[in-house]
């Protein structure tokens, strides 16, 4: 037992250790990715981002298809049987070289079929390289997320995004254009491969090299395909949109839609991390003590509730002066559309510990169902609305999907446990009261002073209404602190 116990402290600690590593590491890539976004935009305008950006999006869409979700599959057996993670290792790297062979013949069809201009299909070539590099870097991660060796992973993702953003501002100042920003990306993934490259060497004692045994092979992809489906539907439901913007609209009003969605999306990060933390307890709960199961659940709604609904209304009101200072003037169109997509985000951060509930409860079947509805939902309110209100109405199409895929999700979530909606409607009641009270000197204010600068003070006005409304307290206050401080133990 004593032994059991050992092991059990051994294994949190190194959870703990682990999500510090990359939670700190997504924090600063995001910030970094951020800031340069907003740089780039504001030189390239709607335009040059209504080409750059779609272009861009086909690298992650690639190496999804490419990847055919067997990363996750080798993280997970190389788990259970770390001597042998050569062997799993070469082998799914010689299943993703076929496959990405195909997809490459596959491009070169399209783009001979295709009247694309010159600078189009360089883009597109230039982004080939970054999926051929990425293939490698993405199994490497998951070897070594499989060998629970995490700070490597942390290191790659923080050493490619400043070389990214550096490869990127030199490649602007010798003139380069929008092709530089692509081979930007090509000296970020460079690093990245040499770098995580040398790790693998380093733990495995061996490069990689191609292996082909069928058993193993056969084996990873009956467990890999219904994962791969549901990854190809998330990445549907993220970038459809602007492609079909692009096609109805035009590259302006693909740039303007790409600027305003950056913003609500970009806090993702936030609430992913925190469902992330809660798995791990949902899935403990579900075997040990199901009755925990609707209190950690309501718990976990309560304050993304509190926690999203005054960032949405600070940059709803803020929206205008956001936009130009962020971007520019000229992406002064984004101002509408980013106030219907920031409505949308209590939704996207409330929709996370629903997938993790479903997930921890063995129901991820769910998950995949919720996203295919929502994907359809998407896809035919885009082809509907675009035509008539461009870059609005694939703002409204955003909004809506959220609204249909969180209410998918409760349903179900309301199918195995019971929750007390009356008690979460008087949490998002006061939140909303609170958040309208800190809007209102926002309103004021904004023509006078900075958006950042009305940051601050905002958001203490807010934390000390809802502290005053009782919603939340000093009780609330030390649980987090206590959370912070085991993570940073």
């Amino acid at each position: 037992m004593v032994k059991h116990a050992e092991e059990f402290a051994q294994g949190q600690a190194r959870i703990l250790s682990n999500t510090t590593y990359l939670l700190a590491a997504n924090i600063i890539q995001k910030l970094i990715s951020l800031g340069y976004f907003v740089y780039y935009v504001r030189i390239l305008g709607p335009s040059g981002t209504g080409l750059f950006e779609p272009v861009r999006s086909v690298i992650p869409i690639a190496l999804t298809v490419i990847d055919l979700s067997l990363a996750s599959v080798l993280t997970r057996e190389i788990a259970k049987t770390p001597h042998r993670a050569k062997e799993f290792m070469n082998n799914v790297l010689s299943v993703k070289i076929l496959v990405a062979l195909g997809a490459f013949m596959t491009a070169l069809a399209v783009n001979a079929f295709y009247d694309f201009d010159h600078l189009t299909r360089t883009l597109l070539f230039l982004a080939s390289i970054v999926i051929s590099l990425d293939m490698f870097t993405t199994t490497f991660t998951a070897v070594l997320r499989g060998m629970q060796t995490f700070r490597y992973e942390a290191i790659g993702v923080v050493l490619t995004s400043l070389t990214t953003v550096a490869t990127g501002v030199i490649a602007f100042k010798l003139n380069a254009g929008v092709a530089g920003l692509m081979i930007a990306f090509i000296g970020g993934s460079i690093v990245n491969i040499a770098f995580m490259g040398s790790v693998i060497r380093r733990k495995l004692g061996a490069f990689p090299r191609l292996w082909w045994n069928s058993t193993i092979i056969k084996n990873f992809l009956t467990i890999s395909m219904p994962i791969l489906g549901a990854a190809l539907l998330a990445k549907l439901f993220t970038y459809s949109d602007r492609y079909i913007l692009l096609k109805i609209s035009g590259k302006t009003a693909a740039g303007i839609y790409v600027a305003a969605n950056k913003i609500p999306f970009a806090l993702e990060f936030v609430a992913a991390a925190f469902a992330a933390s809660l798995l791990p307890a949902m899935s403990h709960f579900f075997v040990t003590a199901k009755d925990q199961l609707s209190r950690i659940f309501e718990q976990a709604t309560r304050y993304l509730i509190i926690l999203s609904i005054p960032i949405a209304v600070g940059v709803f009101v803020l929206a205008h002066p956001f936009a130009i200072k962020l971007f520019g003037k000229s992406f002064a169109d984004a101002t509408t559309p980013l106030r219907i997509m920031i409505s949308a985000l209590p939704f996207i951060f409330l929709n996370f510990p629903v997938g993790s509930f479903l997930i921890a409860v063995n129901r991820q079947i769910w998950n995949t169902i919720n996203l295919a509805i929502a994907v359809s939902l998407s896809i035919i309110l885009n082809i509907l609305l675009q035509p008539h209100f461009g870059v609005t109405g694939a703002a409204i199409s955003v909004l809506v999907s959220y609204i249909v895929l969180y209410s998918a999700g409760l349903y179900q979530v309301r199918r195995i446990i019971p929750l007390n909606l009356k008690r979460l409607s008087f949490t998002v009641m006061r939140t909303l009261l609170c958040a309208g009270i800190m809007a209102v000197p926002l309103m004021l204010l904004q023509k006078t002073f900075s958006p950042y600068f009305l940051l601050i003070p905002g958001g203490m006005l807010y934390l000390a209404a809802i502290f005053m409304s009782g919603e939340l307290n000093a009780g609330d206050l030390r649980l987090v602190l206590r959370a912070v401080g085991r993570k940073n133990a």
